[in-house]
């Protein structure tokens, strides 16, 4: 996610989605399931953008099963904070 936020990626997405990437706050718990959400939310836009090894970075079919279990989990925690 971070390639995502230098200026000209953060550019390119921007032609798909009002989305932006986002960091983790090591200090917020919540920010990495933020972060993971958001992930979620713009991870097809991303495979639009003509960016030099961006597929490289993206996660694979294993990781997104994982991603989306987690965020449910996390989810049910969000609700209570």
């Amino acid at each position: 996610m971070s390639k995502l936020r230098f200026p000209v990626s953060a550019t390119k997405l921007r032609m798909y989605t009002e989305l932006k990437a986002l960091g983790a706050n090591r200090t917020r718990w919540s920010s990495t399931y933020i972060m993971l959400e958001r992930y979620l939310r713009i991870r097809e836009h991303i495979l639009k953008l003509d960016i030099p090894g961006i597929v490289t970075l993206m996660l694979t079919p294993t990781e997104d099963k994982t991603i989306v279990s987690l965020c449910s989990k996390l989810s049910e925690l969000d609700s209570v904070t």
